[in-house]
């Protein structure tokens, strides 16, 4: 692929995730144009933005077609068959039971979509490709050689989906150690891919993506009621949210247990449960037992993705939030998101939190796996309002230090032009 320095940033990734369009909207206020390249078969025409969005099943070629069914499938499948083996291994590496509700990817389908991705990528003539997420966009961000190479690992695909089988792990350490530039959210990350992977760290630079705190904020004396009233929410209760995706891997039902123990022992309470792709059976499932114990009005339950201007709002009029996803999780930007709207967390206690803590974040820490310990930390926040108030005021100075949203992102362009420069000068 030839270096174009006045093309396009192309990113690879979904059309309907949250980070590329992020990422798209601030590129395209700093006045860099943006292409997004798909291959999901759910892939928007524009993002909400007006970024572009090229579907990269329309550059499949007649061979590319032929080969992929009669060479490619037959043989990825064959290895998909395998997988199931390795349950013990994933185990052992992980932690995690494999017998979980846990989604695990396969790789048929990414690979191959790779090429007609490449190929899809090449002809928007970029200045860099950006990809999202390892497991999905790696491979032909590896494979748009010529150009500038960036990767930003989301966390599972890394901690988690690497060691589902060895062929994972073999095609993510092939996806990181061939671009130029890998922008994990958290400084855990980067060790873990540099000592896991053997990448140099020299080509590893961690990047909060922070928080626009023009967006995520507390609601004022006056916003609150309204919203609350939007809600159906009593805004005299404490309300306590779990704004992280609502699947069983992730703490769902760990938070959901805990709250029904406070819901019964504390009637001024009110709960939220953020849903997300691909949640419904969960959330179904979540909606059934509040019914079964006659909580209904006392819980809100959202069903699948959340737009960011709704995820604003709730996290705005929250007292408390709740984040129990484990092995995998980065700097979340719905954990930054929640501290900033004013809402104060209890957090798995993990690596990433604590090096943030060194930083002044604040929060009550539990075993993601401990209901009793996330009971008491809700206890803990409810009857000591001026310890809540005072974790709530040290977040807002970290986040005001350390999680500006568009600092961090003019450090990752800032890392992103120096790659440029260098390619611009080896031409």
């Amino acid at each position: 692929m030839k270096y174009h320095a006045d093309g396009p940033a192309v990113m690879l990734g979904e059309s309907t995730s949250f980070f590329p369009s992020q990422l798209a909207t601030y590129w395209r206020s700093k006045g860099i144009k943006v292409v997004l390249v798909s291959h999901g078969p759910q892939a928007l025409n524009a993002l909400s933005d007006g970024t572009p969005v090229v579907h990269s099943r329309e550059y499949e070629t007649r061979t590319t077609r032929s080969v992929t069914a009669r060479v490619m499938n037959p043989m990825l499948w064959r290895m998909e068959r395998l997988m199931p083996r390795f349950k013990r291994r994933f185990t052992e590496v992980t932690g995690v039971s494999a017998d979980t509700e846990l989604w695990l990817p396969y790789l048929a389908e990414y690979v191959a979509a790779a090429w007609p991705t490449v190929r899809a990528a090449r002809a928007q003539r970029p200045r860099f490709v950006f990809g999202h997420e390892v497991t999905t966009y790696g491979l032909p961000t590896a494979l748009c050689r010529g150009v500038p190479r960036i990767i930003f690992p989301w966390g599972g695909d890394i901690f988690t989906y690497a060691e589902s089988s060895p062929f994972h792990f073999a095609l993510t350490k092939f996806c990181l150690r061939s671009v130029d530039l890998i922008v994990p959210s958290s400084t855990t990350a980067a060790r873990h891919i540099c000592a896991r992977f053997k990448i140099s760290p020299a080509k590893v630079k961690p990047v909060s993506w922070g928080v626009d705190r023009r967006k995520f904020k507390r609601a004022d004396d006056q916003q609150r009621p309204a919203l609350c009233t939007k809600w159906k929410i009593d805004p005299t209760a404490t309300i306590t949210l779990n704004p992280r995706r609502f699947r069983p891997d992730w703490g769902a039902f760990v938070s959901l247990d805990a709250f029904f123990q406070v819901a019964l022992e504390n009637l001024k309470t009110h709960f939220v449960l953020f849903g997300g792709h691909q949640t419904e059976k969960f959330t179904e499932q979540a909606r059934m037992e509040v019914a079964r114990r006659d909580l209904s009005s006392r819980f809100t339950i959202l069903e699948g993705e959340a737009s960011l201007d709704t995820c604003a709002e709730l996290m705005s009029i929250s007292d408390v939030f709740v984040s129990l996803l484990g092995r995998g999780d980065m700097r979340s930007a719905s954990v930054l998101q929640a501290a900033a709207a004013g809402a104060a967390p209890i957090i798995s206690d993990n690596d990433e939190y604590r090096e943030m803590q060194k930083m002044g974040f604040e929060g009550l820490f539990v075993a993601p796996d401990s209901v009793e310990q996330v009971v008491e930390a809700l206890r803990t926040y409810i009857n000591d309002p001026a310890k809540t108030r005072g974790v709530v005021a040290q977040n807002d100075r970290y986040i005001q230090q350390h999680e500006d949203y568009s600092t961090q992102m003019d450090r990752m362009l800032e890392l992103i032009e120096e790659l440029c420069t260098l390619y611009a000068g080896n031409r």
